[in-house]
């Protein structure tokens, strides 16, 4: 690539406010350019009949995730109406289903200093009760969720866990588990038929068995 343009949020100017206003960070991308959304934090699932999937900005109440969270639609709208046919959507959060789980309750995985992934200034501690078993459809979903977003906005999207599952993050690593092996999998370790080029497809599959073995079979 000749130039790289990012914009990144982090801590207080992560709001879905300022999420909606990135769109236009896009507007003067051309067609053979490559457009990627990293998203990184804590994910939840709504109690609601579809179990909207919302990402917890900083000042989100998570008793009001409709009115102050961003849900998925927010995040695939980043991708509407731009020029670039090349698009990466990367969500390295918790998918932890209807539990509602606060996140003094996570899981550790093992004593490598390994936790379940949160956001940088916000403590989520309210808990639902847990009525009856997961959706099953939550349970069951791919890791790479979304896959008809490739249909509707042209983009491929791979997340970093399961419906039913949390993801970790390392201090040793000073990332997730998830976008650690994305950037190695990135700088050449995905590139499984040495072509000097790495493909949605390699990457992928790097990432599915690297992340499960780093996490110990959690994520």
């Amino acid at each position: 690539y000749g130039r790289v343009n990012v914009k990144t949020l982090l801590d207080g100017e992560v709001t879905a406010e300022n999420i909606r206003k990135s769109r236009d960070f896009m507007k003067d991308a051309k067609v053979d350019d490559t457009a990627v959304v990293f998203v990184a934090g804590h994910g939840l699932h709504d109690t609601d009949r579809e179990s909207t999937y919302y990402y917890v900005t900083h000042d989100a109440d998570v008793n009001r995730l409709k009115e102050t969270a961003a849900d998925f639609d927010l995040l695939e709208d980043l991708f509407h109406g731009i020029a670039p046919r090349n698009r990466l959507l990367l969500i390295d959060t918790c998918e932890s289903g209807e539990g509602g789980e606060g996140l003094a309750d996570a899981p550790a995985a093992g004593s490598r200093g390994i936790r379940a992934r949160t956001t940088r200034a916000l403590s989520i501690t309210m808990k639902k009760k847990r009525e009856g078993k997961q959706r099953e459809f939550l349970q069951k979903k791919d890791r790479y969720i979304y896959n008809d977003l490739k249909r509707r906005t042209g983009a491929i999207v791979f997340s970093s866990s399961r419906g039913n599952e949390l993801s970790y993050e390392s201090d040793a690593y000073r990332n997730g588990l998830f976008t650690k092996e994305i950037i190695e999998g990135l700088s050449g370790r995905a590139d499984a038929d040495g072509d000097g080029k790495v493909s949605s497809d390699e990457l992928r599959a790097h990432v599915a068995r690297s992340v499960p073995k780093l996490s110990g079979g959690r994520q």
